[in-house]
């Protein structure tokens, strides 16, 4: 299981991920900046299942008028991804920027603009 070490009033605390102690606690680091990079796998969901705190912490930072980008290894470009995060419940009105590892394999290979991908 994942961790998060938190300081607030001096005080460390180790809080486990995807629980709403977790997401309680982003909630003052929502107030100091503009923009979020979130994972997806193990962060939004588990594979199967969505947080619901994490749905509720984009909810609550797309009302906050936040910038939300959500960034994934997987081979899937990021249309595709849309659609899975869309079924799932993640809806596209809770984020402004998808990367995946497959747009940046594809973006490389298409375009050449480097020597290696050039070869």
């Amino acid at each position: 299981m994942i961790k998060y070490k938190c300081i607030r009033n001096n005080c460390f605390e180790n809080i486990l991920l995807n629980t709403p102690k977790f997401w309680s606690y982003f909630e003052d680091l929502a107030e100091k900046y503009q923009g979020f990079v979130f994972g997806i796998q193990g962060v939004l969901f588990d594979g199967i299942n969505v947080f619901p705190a994490a749905i509720d912490c984009l909810e609550k930072l797309r009302v906050a008028e936040k910038t939300v980008s959500l960034i994934s290894n997987t081979v899937q470009r990021s249309p595709l991804l849309v659609e899975t995060l869309r079924a799932k419940g993640i809806p596209l009105s809770l984020y402004q920027y998808i990367v995946t590892a497959g747009d940046e394999t594809y973006r490389h290979l298409h375009d050449k603009n480097d020597p290696w991908h050039n070869a």
